[in-house]
């Protein structure tokens, strides 16, 4: 509900306990109906590996959509255009559970609509946290959330897949996902009832493409736009094959490849803490650089990964992924922060998100797809690893240079901790 006035207490409380309750129904909807089950439901109809690599890719494309989610915003509100969007997502997700009956080209269709609304989902969740809060309310609330996020994420995922190992199947994989989008209808829901204030759709409103223009014109944006790209390409080139590399490469059941991909979101969450702390002490450009050898790390255990290698040894790719994801990302973010003036950052998130991410998400999409389909001619035999093998050991040599891609960045350690340091006293 939209209020030509600022929240009073009553109203701000109830909408913090409805965006908690939204990130508890989020997470374990996304459990159901996410990308690991996704991958899993588009091995199980047998798509090749070239198809599935490049779906992986397919989450950063997505990112090109978000300013509709801004414009959504800006003609209904923050709350409402969630709903719409949290309901576009539950029908996507049953379409996708049909597809074993209804066919192939439902499959992409849903998934399209999937990925277009997720990601316009995306843009008002900000806005409208800083909406309903006071300052010193804020870290309560988002400690709120993110617990509720990361706990639910987790529980979603083990009662996914121990209901993949209780009866494996793909039709059992069609249930999962009925459930999923049930669950994301519950999410609109869920998201609908919240209050805001009148100045959070007015935001959202106001023309961005003079601040898009202007940013531009920043030599040191366009630097970053450059470096993002390239490591968000070699992301999406890498950390998605995970669950592709453990199915077909190691023949993995669908409950243990959810399983890791939950190992992987808990590292995740875990790198995200270390990489405060090392991003406070260094400042985000070395961080990015003390991160690019993780995903060289990554590369390297699937590159020697054996046809049958121990349960424990599994884990290390998932594990590396979730700090090389926020090892590589977040940094960046921050770098942007304290580099791009206030009056243009809101023009500047356009770039780093929208270019920086749905580029390099079509870019790996074409990538992926490209060098399965060169492995499928020059891989005649070998066990089931040997495609993969040859996909990441060229990974390896297309960004084997990469990291100097951040290190070409201005170092701004002393400008970050000033940073700190003045949000602190604020």
């Amino acid at each position: 509900m939209i209020l030509d006035r600022v929240l009073d207490d009553k109203e701000r409380r109830f909408s913090q306990l409805t965006l908690r309750n939204y990130w508890i129904c989020f997470a374990v909807a996304q459990a159901c109906c996410g990308g690991a089950t996704i991958q899993l439901l588009a091995i199980a109809m047998q798509m090749p590996d070239r198809v599935v690599a490049a779906m992986g890719a397919m989450n950063y494309a997505s990112f090109l959509v978000l300013p509709l989610g801004f414009m959504l915003g800006g003609k209904l509100g923050a709350a409402a255009s969630m709903r719409m969007e949290n309901f576009g997502i539950a029908v996507s997700g049953i379409l996708m559970a049909l597809t074993p009956l209804l066919g192939i080209w439902v499959f992409w269709g849903a998934l399209i609509a999937f990925l277009i609304c997720r990601s316009t989902n995306n843009a008002m969740r900000f806005s409208l946290q800083k909406h309903i809060a006071t300052p010193e309310e804020t870290p309560a609330m988002l400690a709120r959330n993110y617990m509720g996020l990361y706990a639910f994420t987790l529980a979603g995922s083990l009662a996914v897949a121990l209901v993949l190992k209780l009866k494996p199947g793909i039709f059992t994989l069609s249930g999962v996902f009925i459930a999923g989008g049930v669950l994301f209808a519950l999410t609109g829901w869920c998201i609908g009832r919240a209050f805001e204030p009148s100045a959070v759709k007015l935001q959202a409103a106001k023309p961005v493409w003079p601040q898009v223009l202007e940013a531009w014109r920043m030599p040191l944006m366009r630097h970053q736009i450059y470096v993002g790209c390239l490591s968000n390409l070699f992301l999406a080139s890498v950390v998605p094959m995970n669950i592709l590399a453990a199915k077909r490469g190691l023949g993995t059941s669908d409950s243990m490849v959810i399983l890791l991909s939950a190992l992987q979101a808990v590292a995740a969450v875990f790198g995200s803490v270390l990489v405060k702390h090392i991003t406070a002490r260094f400042g985000p450009r070395k961080m990015m650089i003390f991160a690019y050898p993780l995903v060289w790390l990554l590369v390297a255990c699937w590159i020697f990964m054996p046809a049958e290698p121990h349960p424990v040894l599994m884990i290390v790719p998932f594990v590396l992924g979730g700090l090389a994801l926020m090892g590589m990302g977040t940094p960046l973010e921050s770098y942007f922060l304290i580099t791009i003036p206030e009056k243009l950052q809101l023009g500047g998130t356009f770039l780093v998100f929208v270019v920086t991410g749905g580029l390099a998400g079509v870019a790996g999409i074409g990538m992926n797809w490209g060098v399965f389909k060169l492995a499928e001619y020059v891989i005649s035999a070998g066990d089931s690893m040997s495609v993969f093998r040859f996909y990441y050991q060229v990974m390896a040599a297309v960004f084997a240079l990469g990291i100097f891609a951040p290190w070409s960045l201005p170092g701004k350690a002393d400008e970050y901790r000033k940073l700190i340091k003045k949000n602190q006293t604020q």
